[in-house]
């Protein structure tokens, strides 16, 4: 019983240092930001391709062939629209835009680490490079996120249709894949936790969040995974595109809420180490 009242302590002082903090505000604010990124950085890639030549559309058709039918046919469909426009000012205008809406939106994670953590937020040019450069990794583990474990079964079928051998290794490529994207993921977060929440923290100090929001991360994304294949693929969905717009938006603020919640733990983690120093 007393194992029972300590339990609910520790997830009511939780819970109410998530409300006091506003965690909740920045992780909506994060996750609104990253997702309107994503249309330009879309737009952005389907510029890059159209400006090589005519055989990297085949190469383009043949990677939405092994999304999702429903993510597939969203993106074909933005890439037929896209036009040949001219990629000589398209692509930096794109560029900058990109980088302008996915950097407010780390900025907006940053605040909230500092939130949580309890530090004061530096401003200044220097925050805001730094969220730039932030951004690019971000963008970065979010496509290897995505890629690998929300698509990893779709992957893996699409291979096996084209070597039919490769099935008796799908078990092992599933346990590395999976081992390869907590690894990434773990030391992507030890990075955000050292450097973005106002203050250098030492590796043991950003462990504990870094593990729980790599695990996290990737217990949603296996989530969205399923519901991908099982539900939206199969035409069960009553507004298609818009289904799976919405479910990306749920899925980047669930993650930017695990992402805050990490910070959050190493915080409350690295209070109690200090009052129980004599």
């Amino acid at each position: 019983m007393e194992i029972l009242r300590k339990l609910w302590r520790v997830i009511k002082g939780f819970a109410d240092a998530w409300s006091v903090r506003r965690l909740g505000v920045y992780s909506a604010q994060a996750a609104f930001y990253m997702f309107v990124s994503l249309l330009p950085f879309c737009a952005l890639m389907f510029g890059i391709i159209k400006a090589f030549p005519k055989g990297n559309a085949s190469l383009a058709s043949k990677a939405m062939d092994m999304l999702p039918e429903l993510l597939g046919s969203v993106l074909r469909e933005a890439y037929n629209a896209a036009g040949d426009y001219s990629a000589g000012v398209v692509i930096p205008v794109t560029v900058l835009i990109t980088l302008w809406t996915a950097s407010k939106g780390m900025h907006a994670l940053s605040e909230g680490l500092c939130s949580a953590y309890e530090c004061n937020s530096a401003g200044g040019i220097k925050k805001r490079i730094i969220s730039v450069l932030y951004t690019l990794v971000f963008i970065l583990a979010i496509i290897l996120s995505l890629f690998l474990l929300v698509f990893g079964n779709t992957l893996t079928r699409f291979f096996s249709k084209l070597k039919p051998d490769i099935q008796r290794f799908a078990f092992i490529i599933k346990a590395l894949r999976t081992v390869l994207v907590f690894a990434v993921l773990t030391f992507f977060f030890i990075l955000v936790y050292k450097f973005l929440s106002g203050k250098k923290h030492s590796f043991k100090r950003t462990l504990p969040g870094a593990l729980i929001c790599a695990l996290g991360w990737m217990a949603l994304s296996y989530g969205y995974s399923l519901y991908i294949d099982y539900y939206l693929s199969s035409g069960s969905s009553l507004y298609g595109s818009l289904t799976a717009a919405v479910l990306l938006m749920f899925w980047l603020n669930a993650c930017m809420s695990v992402t805050l919640a990490g910070g959050l733990i190493n915080s409350r983690f690295m209070k109690s180490n200090t009052h129980s120093l004599p």
